[in-house]
C-alpha cells in the first residue's frame, strides 16, 4: 500500500475511477464539522473540467487549481493505492518470459535477470509498464535490456530469495 501526497497537477490527470483518495479538511471548513479531520472517498473519475469526483450527490469534487493555491476546504489530498505485484495482471505469455529471464526455463532456481529485445518489445513494454520489469540500454545499438524487478522475481519464483542473492543475478 502506498500513500502519495497530491502536490503537482500532472498527478491529478493520473486518478482513475477507483482510487482511495484521503482528504484532509481544513478546520474551517464545513467537511471538517459535519465529517471529522479527515474522509476517503472511491474516486469517480474526473470530470471534464479536470477535478475529481469525490461524491456526485453530496456534489463532493477536488478542484486541483483551487486546492494547490491552498483556496477551498481541503488541507491535504492523498492517493492511496495498492502497488502490490500479482501474477494475474500478467498474462501466460509474459510469465514464461520473465521464468526465461531468470534463467528458469532451463533451471529450478533463478540464475540469471536479463533479457534483450532488438527494439521495443510490446510484451515487455507491458511489464515494464505494469513495474515488473525496468528497461535498460543493451549492448549494441538499438537493444534494449529488460531486468525484473526484485519483488517480480520473488512473485515468480514461489521460495524465499534474498536481496543478496537477486543482486548477483
Amino acid at each position: 500500500m502506498t500513500i502519495m501526497l497530491l502536490e503537482r497537477e500532472e498527478q491529478f490527470q493520473l486518478l482513475e475511477e477507483g482510487d482511495l483518495l484521503l482528504i484532509k479538511w481544513q478546520e474551517s471548513s464545513r467537511e471538517f464539522q459535519t465529517e471529522g479531520p479527515l474522509s476517503y472517498y472511491s474516486c469517480d473519475g474526473l470530470n471534464r473540467f479536470g477535478e475529481a469526483i469525490l461524491q456526485k450527490n453530496w456534489n463532493h469534487y477536488l478542484v486541483p487549481k483551487r486546492y494547490l493555491a491552498g483556496k477551498g476546504a481541503v488541507r491535504k489530498a492523498y492517493l492511496v493505492r495498492d502497488l502490490s505485484l500479482k501474477l494475474e495482471d500478467v498474462s501466460e505469455e509474459q510469465v514464461t518470459m520473465i521464468k526465461n529471464a531468470l534463467g528458469m526455463d532451463k533451471s529450478f532456481v533463478p540464475t540469471k535477470n536479463k533479457a534483450y529485445t532488438e527494439g521495443e518489445d510490446a510484451n515487455w513494454e507491458d511489464l515494464v509498464e505494469k513495474r515488473f520489469a525496468e528497461k535498460r540500454e543493451g549492448f549494441y545499438g538499438g537493444q534494449i535490456c529488460y531486468c525484473l524487478v526484485y519483488e517480480a522475481a520473488k512473485l515468480l519464483y514461489g521460495e524465499p530469495l534474498s536481496s543478496q542473492t537477486f543482486e548477483r543475478l
